[in-house]
């Protein structure tokens, strides 16, 4: 089963999520990039914050990586 690590950063401030924030997500499985709700997951456990409900994708760069 390959793995695949995602570099997620967000471009714009969105509530408790601030612009700049960043965090590295591995995808085991599928090749595809990381879901909104994986992002959540990850943003909450690293920066200890509520993730905005609504926050749209569009405030997050994806880079393979």
């Amino acid at each position: 089963m390959s793995a695949n690590l995602w570099k997620v950063k967000a471009i714009k401030t969105q509530s408790t999520v601030l612009q700049g924030m960043e965090v590295e997500i591995i995808i085991k499985g599928r090749s595809g990039k990381p879901s909104i709700s994986e992002i959540k997951v990850a943003y909450e456990q690293k920066y200890l914050i509520k993730f905005p409900g609504g926050c749209p994708e569009s405030v997050f760069e994806c880079k393979q990586g």
